[in-house]
């Protein structure tokens, strides 16, 4: 179990993003820490045309963070928002889309759009 300071420095970090989507993109926050199966998603976001999808990594350095999000985990993603897919049919005519929201330490975010999952939960 993460201790208690971690916990809170990664619900914060989320806020911090959820609240950046919508302030860009206008979008509504409709599911924070889904629970799949699979795993959890952070963030899920929806516009009228859109579904955001959104990995949030918080690490002392954006880098660091980039380099925390496993194969494993993109995986566990992946099947997760197939499954969220299979919940919620009728979002199935927005287009989806798969970000990682990376926050540092001084909780600069940097955002990694559209990032593709193959069929084996991985990057291309």
């Amino acid at each position: 179990m993460k201790n208690k300071g971690t916990y809170q420095k990664g619900l914060s970090s989320e806020e911090q993003v959820s609240a950046l989507y919508q302030q860009r993109h206008k979008a509504v926050l409709k599911h924070h820490r889904y629970k799949t199966p699979y795993g959890e998603i952070d963030l899920i976001l929806e516009t009228d045309d859109k579904i955001y999808f959104v990995e949030v990594k918080m690490r002392r350095t954006t880098t660091q963070a980039a380099l925390s999000l496993r194969p494993a985990q993109q995986m566990r993603l992946a099947q997760a928002i197939l499954h969220f897919s299979a919940d919620y049919p009728a979002l199935q005519t927005k287009v989806f889309q798969f970000d990682v929201a990376l926050v540092d330490a001084n909780t600069h975010i940097e955002v990694i759009e559209n990032v593709i999952l193959n069929s084996d939960g991985h990057t291309l």
